[in-house]
């Protein structure tokens, strides 16, 4: 159960160990307001905006959403976040949070991989184009 990182640290971190992170390190970052840079070159202005995560990979999307939120910037987005068991789904309550205050431009969405039995409103089974359409995703392009 669990990511490749959350088995990581299951077997080689104990209680009281100390762990050293370190970031944001990536090579995307959100100025607002639908700018992006890529390796620090401007991309072109984003007014719509589709983001596919899984697992722990929501992390830079729950980043992304809670900025456009809290700027009220007006940035229209839909996010898909794949998971194997809805025991699984990291801050749920947070990406639920954002969807209640700009429920006008923030769209979300789940889906399970290993939904075994139990109330359900998402989708199941792995992320593909007719899932995405349902969504509602903006068509890909620059």
């Amino acid at each position: 159960m669990g990511g490749l990182f959350s088995r990581y640290l299951e077997e080689y971190v104990e209680v009281g160990d100390s762990i050293l992170c370190e970031g944001p390190v990536g090579k995307l970052k959100y100025l607002g307001y639908g700018r992006f840079t890529y390796l620090k070159k401007e991309l072109p202005l984003k007014r719509k905006l589709g983001l596919i995560g899984g697992g722990t990979g929501i992390t830079p999307l729950y980043s992304i959403a809670q900025a456009s939120s809290m700027a009220n910037d007006g940035l229209d987005m839909v996010l898909l976040y794949s998971n194997k068991t809805s025991s699984d789904i990291l801050c749920n309550k947070e990406l639920n949070a954002i969807t209640e205050i700009n429920f006008v431009n923030y769209r979300m969405y789940h889906t399970l991989t290993r939904h075994t039995a139990g109330p359900w409103n998402g989708h199941i089974g792995r992320v593909n184009l007719e899932m995405l359409k349902e969504c509602g995703f903006p068509p890909p392009g620059p």
